[in-house]
Formats: C-alpha cells, structure tokens, sequence
C-alpha cells in the first residue's frame, strides 16, 4: 500500500483511504451513525454502523442489505445483481474478536463492501466502495475495506478529516463541529474537561499577512478564551509554536462553586498549544480545559501530524 494514505475516522469508525479521497459528509452519532469519503472522480466509500451487543448474522445482514438495494433498483427498472461471500479475518478480529463477509453488487453503479461485527467497539459497520461499472477498483477496495476498525490505538479514537488527523481518548465524545476546507473545529466533552481542537487552512499565512503569528495567538485567539487568566510562552518545537495556559478567574472561580454545590463540575484550568506549518500553510491548535494541573495539549501536540 502507498504511505500517500490518510486516514478518515468519525465516531471512532475510521479507515484508510488515497490521500486525495476527501470526507464529504457525516451524520447521526456513536451509536448509529454514517460517513462519505469521496474520490477524485466517481468513485466512494460509504460507511454505516450501529451498535450491536453481540455478533449478528452477518450474511443474513448482507442478504437485508442487499435486498434493499436491489429493490431500490428494481423500481427504477434497473438491473441488479449481487453476491455475499467469506472474508478471511484481518489482524483486528483476530485481536479483538469478530467477523467480516464480503459482498458485491453490480447496478446503473458497481460495489465491493464488507458487513462486519466489531468486537471492540461492539458495532455493525458496512463499508462499501462504490464506482462506474467499467472501473476495476478491486485491488484499492480490498486495502479500503479491510482497514475499517483496525483500533490501532486503544483507548484512542481516530479523528480524520480534512488532511487533520487528531487522536481523541474515548472518554470524551463529540459536542459541537464545524467542518469546511478552509476551518476545521471539533468540540469534545467528557467529565469534567473539555477538549477543543482547531485547524485553520488553505491559506493560513493571510491571516498573517501583516502580523505575527505570536501577535495572531495574542490579540485574535486567545482573547476568545474567556474566564481565564491566560499567558503564553513560546516552545521547543519545529515549528513556530506557543504553549499557554490559565487559571480560572476570581468570578469564574465564584460560578464554579455555585456550579459544584448543584452537582455540576467547571475546570479550574486550561491549558494549550497552537502552531504554524509553514510547509502545510495551516494553523493548529488544541485546547484542553480540565481539573488537574496538566492537560492532553502537550500529547496531543505529538500526535497530530500536520504535513
């Protein structure tokens, strides 16, 4: 396989894909949810999961599955044809247990897809690339396919969209996003801490047309941090970098006691880091609001890659 693949994950389902294959949708949540990762040309993988307790007939889901499209077809007057078979098991259902079957189905558009149980995540995933019947994607769906739920990180969940690629611990799930090519911005939220993650693009370097990057952080992100006494330091790092971090203010800290005393929990602490990739031309930062007196930021620092 070529090392130019990225990978795109939503909702801790993730896979790997051409790097020039990009996330054009998503929808509904951890326990049923679905994504689009769109080619260059006519060509998609599609995923779907929902959450399942224990491993279902998988051919029987297929044969469901199947039988849908094929009706679908069917009112169109389209022919449709299909074909469910083994999957020898890949590294990940071995580790964690579970099944796949492979299925293929040829209409007006052509596909090669995997119905699988996930015994890690406990899901039903169907993954299937779909192309122009004339296009032999049979060598490239087999690599797709077979890298859905790999959970090569436990513990971790992959974030993969838009060339940003951030490991999120499973504790904290998805509270808000915006997604477009030129910001990215994902919002999590666990117990008592609050991850924000941020990726400015395409032309990160006209934000800095007439200001510095340092003076950037200072008047336009950090302002946007409210509550906090936030200072800034820059750090070792191969790009130009700035870790920060803040405590609660005097009436931050007044709110958060009136907030404990009704059972609800406010950090008492943020802490960040932002950078310039100059080879990438974007922006990244990650903030980390939390109880303790050290936060994700620094590991997470490690972790994404940003060219």
């Amino acid at each position: 396989m070529s090392d130019n693949w990225s990978v795109v994950g939503w909702q801790g389902v993730s896979l790997r894909a051409p790097s020039d294959w990009n996330l054009v949708a998503v929808s509904g949540e951890e326990n049923k949810g679905y994504f689009r990762v769109d080619s260059p040309s006519s060509s998609a993988v599609e995923v779907r999961w929902e959450a399942a307790k224990q491993a279902p007939d998988l051919d029987a889901k297929a044969d469901i599955f199947l039988d849908a499209l094929g009706k679908t077809a069917r009112k169109k007057r389209i022919s449709f044809s299909s074909r469910v078979k083994s999957r020898k098991p890949t590294p990940a259902e071995e580790k964690y247990g579970g099944d796949s079957v492979g299925f293929t189905w040829k209409s007006d558009r052509s596909a090669y897809g995997r119905m699988l149980y996930c015994g890690y995540c406990k899901r039903l995933v169907v993954g299937q690339v779909v192309s122009e019947p004339k296009q032999d994607l049979s060598g490239l769906s087999a690599a797709i396919l077979g890298s859905i739920c790999e959970h090569a990180d436990p513990g971790w969940n992959t974030w993969g969209l838009y060339d940003l690629q951030v490991p999120v611990p499973e504790s904290l799930g998805l509270k808000r996003h915006s997604l477009m090519s030129s910001f990215v911005e994902l919002e999590f939220a666990g117990r008592g801490e609050r991850l924000l993650v941020q990726r400015w693009g395409l032309a990160a370097n006209t934000l800095l047309k007439k200001t510095s990057f340092a003076d950037w952080l200072a008047n336009s992100y950090l302002r946007g941090i409210e509550g906090y006494r936030v200072v800034a330091a820059s750090v070792e790092d191969p790009h130009e970098a700035l870790a920060f971090e803040g405590r609660r203010s005097l009436l931050k800290f007044l709110l958060s006691t009136i907030s404990r005393l009704r059972g609800k929990s406010m950090p008492r602490s943020v802490t960040g880091r932002a950078w310039y990739c100059e080879d990438s031309n974007r922006i990244y930062a990650v903030r980390h609001y939390h109880r303790g007196d050290s936060g994700l930021d620094p590991v997470l620092r490690d972790k994404i890659k940003c060219h």
